[in-house]
């Protein structure tokens, strides 16, 4: 009933909305005329095919146009009396906007004669000079990162390029970051990335780098967006295949770690074909990457002490095939289908030595652990887009829909042997598999109305849905048993989990004046989980929740190159289902890890202020932030022992070995985070630019009569230079500061990665090498300490990583020159919006 009145309520809005579209325009007589041609400013030869349309002074919106013909003149009539101005445009030449004009019953022409085009590429001290996007847009409410371009991420994967975004981090086993909070929801094309698997971080590696079109960061987002993770948003969103034709790129990388060989290859095909009634496009991708790491852990309880030593690599192979399409039915009205294909197959191997001692260092056990692990990942994704367009410029209506469906199988053989001198036990061999099965779906109703050039209303609905089926078969072998493998009931679990999120959402954007703008937003949602243990126990949990997300932006422009932003939202961190499933996983014998099924979602109220000056070569944009965040949920471990495991709230199940650590997770009362953001974009000369950022924070955890604090930050440079003969090189590297959890602390880390790339074949092709982590310094350390135990424990990468490139785009040259010649014609009364397919 809940959901049928949102339903009903989205369409009366709709409807209510679209009586302000049903207005009257009077007929104006149609006397002005546009003339002129287009010149080299530099040679006096005329310009063929440039782009020339007549913008109008008030709104800016398109009143007419054309390209130039083989003399490089154009000629437009048929306007109607006003101010106007012209706007010239063409591959490889600096954009020409003239003054403003008027067109009078009187004054009925404009000619504007030669029009002199400067080209955008200079040569200086034998330096090549291209004209390149910024890598950073500041909009009203995010900031939109250019990463296509990034060199030291040439060959590497999404993760690679998100360790290399302003704002974000990763830690040693790829979980992101945003400002130092884990909580982020993390989107690819604007889609939940869940439709793609279940494990971001495998999402994120199997995504190669060179697909990314560019990366944004919405760290107050509006209530248009899904209010899931605390600190924000972060939208990966994907190269678009629109040139003209036939086309498309072909690439090819290459290396290994130095120190030990550890091969990543990576093969990726892109096609397009583009005509003005449909698209088609496919991309296959096969990438083979393997990496290392070794490691040490101490761990100290009231009885023992052990030390261990280990090591690890990982083998993945992944196989991606993606086709689709887009049909034009109008010039207004488009749909686009497309259907993608991964594969992914893993081996991951460890070696541990572990040694245990007394508090004295006696030394009492020694054993040795080697755990394989097999498994394949297969899924299938299918998006839908549909787009209307009207005829008043910004009105549209928008419907995305996307299914995903992922099947996992997952094998780990563990084998424990001992040293016989100390413990005479025989080996122990344990064998688990996890097949599981995950199904998505998401779609999003969206309509836009602007009811003048100063009033815009956006309202929508959105469904959100997950289903997973997962299952765990534990299996011991010890000969004293002489009966081989023997199931393991406190190992063997299988579990159902679902969620459902429907959405309702509007927001308001007003253009107060040329200065000042306002985007204020409301969204209801309806949310619920079902979590079904089907062990011995039968155990069965839900939840639902309602609530409300309010958010609000002002932005204040001082001139050209000073503007203001202050934002406010409410925000939800819903815990997911490994938070949630109370199933205690005993397969490592130091500890132990469950669920919470007791832990509620978490609210954020974030207060976020951003100021942006622009000095000549110079851009500084600088941010203010304050989150206060209710129910907080952190990770939580303890000494499993009965009296803990009733301190806490657990159910005790007897294991009486004294050694183990339990993991689980736990709500505290409130938190607080609160910092400063600083970013500088510098173009030192004009083939030398650089960017520097810095994000320094507080966190306070407050629980129970307990209060946890600490100070913190990171820093991202990066440097890029383009010198003669298409040669560039770009530096950077990254600096973590010590920084406090609510049961320890992680040290500081810091690295460097350095890339080059040489443009070959008139820039048809390109090759390129990139050294990751190049001093070898990227290690992490941790120590952590709760009630009966502390640990210290440390990891680092096998690094130097070598990666060579190669790069070739598929017939470019003529999809641009087909793209130049296609003929375009305007209706007189038609705007900026008619121009898009």
């Amino acid at each position: 009933m809940r959901f049928s009145f949102f339903i009903l309520l989205f369409f009366c809005l709709l409807n209510t909305s679209s009586l302000f579209a049903q207005t009257s325009v009077p007929s104006v007589p149609k006397i002005g005329k546009v003339s002129g041609q287009v010149i080299d400013k530099s040679t006096s030869a005329p310009v063929e095919y440039a782009n020339v349309v007549v913008l109008s002074k008030k709104d800016s919106s398109l009143v007419n146009g054309g390209i130039t013909d083989e003399k490089g003149t154009f000629s437009f009539s048929n306007l109607v009396p006003g101010h106007f101005f012209i706007k010239v445009s063409f591959i490889g030449y600096k954009d020409f906007v003239s003054s403003e004009f008027q067109l009078t019953n009187s004054n009925s022409e404009k000619n504007f004669g030669k029009i002199g085009l400067e080209t955008s590429a200079t040569f200086l001290e034998g330096v090549n000079i291209t004209a390149e996007r910024s890598m950073m847009e500041y909009k009203l409410d995010k900031r939109v990162i250019n990463v296509d371009k990034n060199l030291v991420t040439s060959g590497g994967t999404a993760s690679d390029v998100l360790e290399n975004v302003p704002s974000v981090t990763l830690d040693q086993d790829g979980n992101v970051s945003l400002r130092g909070n884990t909580s982020v929801k993390i989107l690819i094309d604007g889609r939940p990335s869940e439709l793609y698997g279940s494990d971001i971080v495998s999402v994120l590696a199997q995504i190669p780098a060179s697909e990314i079109e560019n990366v944004e960061i919405i760290t107050n987002p509006s209530a248009k967006y899904n209010p899931d993770g605390m600190s924000g948003i972060i939208n990966i969103t994907l190269k678009k295949k629109i040139s003209n034709g036939f086309n498309g790129s072909v690439s090819l990388t290459a290396g290994t770690a130095l120190p030990k060989f550890l091969p990543t290859t990576g093969l990726s095909l892109n096609l397009n074909y583009h005509t003005q009634k449909y698209s088609l496009f496919t991309t296959i991708d096969g990438r083979l990457d393997e990496r290392g790491r070794k490691g040490t852990n101490s761990q100290q309880t009231a009885y023992s002490i052990e030390d261990q030593k280990s090591s690890n690599t990982n083998k993945s192979w992944t196989g991606s095939a993606k086709i689709g399409g887009e049909y034009y039915f109008t010039p207004k009205a488009t749909l686009a289908l497309s259907y993608q294909y991964t594969r992914r197959s893993s081996e991951w191997t460890q070696n541990i030595l572990s040694t245990k001692s007394t508090l004295s260092d006696s030394i009492f056990d020694i054993y040795e652990k080697d755990n394989n692990e097999n498994s394949d990942r297969t899924s299938h994704n299918i998006t839908m887009n549909f787009l209307k367009k009207f005829k008043k410029k910004g009105q549209e209506l928008s419907l995305d829909a996307a299914y995903g469906s992922n099947s996992e199988h997952e094998d780990n053989n563990n084998v424990q042997s001992f040293d016989q001198r100390f413990n005479p036990s025989p080996s122990i061999t344990q064998l688990s598999k996890q097949p599981t099965i995950n199904q998505n779906f998401s779609s999003t109703l969206n309509y836009t109305h602007p009811f003048n050039d100063k009033l815009n209303l956006e309202i929508g609905m959105q469904t959100n849905m997950n289903w997973r089926n997962d299952s765990n078969t534990l299996m011991v072998w010890n000969p004293l048993y002489n009966d081989g493998f023997l199931i393991d009931t406190n190992g063997t679990n299988y579990f159902l989990y679902n969620d459902k999120t429907y959405a309702l959402y509007a927001t308001l954007g007003w253009q107060v004046t040329s200065k000042f703008s306002v985007l204020a937003g409301l969204r209801g949602e309806l949310a619920q989980w079902d979590l079904q243990q089907k062990n011995s126990n039968g155990e069965n949990y839900n939840q639902s929740y309602n609530s409300l997300y309010p958010s609000l932006h002002f932005s204040y422009k001082f001139n050209d190159r000073q503007s203001m932003q202050l934002s406010y939202s409410r925000r939800i961190n819903r815990p997911n289902m490994w938070n949630l499933n109370p199933f205690k996983d005993y397969s490592n014998p130091n500890e132990i890890r469950f669920g919470n099924p007791n832990l509620e979602p978490e609210f954020t109220n974030s207060l976020e202020i951003g100021y942006n000056h622009s000095i000549k070569k110079t851009n500084i944009f600088t941010s203010l932030y304050y989150r206060q965040t209710n129910n907080s949920i952190n990770r939580f471990s303890f000494l499993w022992n009965e009296q803990n495991a009733e301190m806490y709230g657990f159910e005790w199940d007897g294991d009486t070995s004294n050694s183990r650590i339990a993991r689980t997770s736990m709500n505290f009362s409130t938190s607080q985070s609160y910092g400063a953001e600083i970013i500088i974009d510098q173009q030192i000369t004009k083939w030398w630019k650089i960017n520097l950022s810095i994000n320094l924070y507080q966190s306070v955890l407050n629980a129970d009569e307990q209060t946890k604090s600490g100070f913190t930050g990171n820093a991202k440079f990066n440097s890029n230079m383009n010198f003669a003969h298409d040669i560039s090189l770009q530096i950077s590297g990254q600096y973590r500061a010590p920084s406090v959890t609510f049961q320890g602390k992680m040290y500081d880390s810091f690295w460097i990665d350095i890339a080059a790339k040489k443009d070959i074949w008139k820039k048809k092709g390109n090759i390129s090498i990139r050294l990751s982590d190049a001093l070898g310094t990227g290690r992490f350390k941790f120590y952590s300490e709760g009630t009966g135990f502390s640990s210290t424990s440390e990891s680092y990468r096998y690094a130097p990583v070598l990666v060579l490139g190669f790069t070739y785009k598929i017939n470019e040259d003529s999809a641009k020159a087909k793209q130049r010649k296609k003929p375009q014609t305007y209706d007189s009364q038609s705007n900026s919006d008619d121009m898009e397919m």
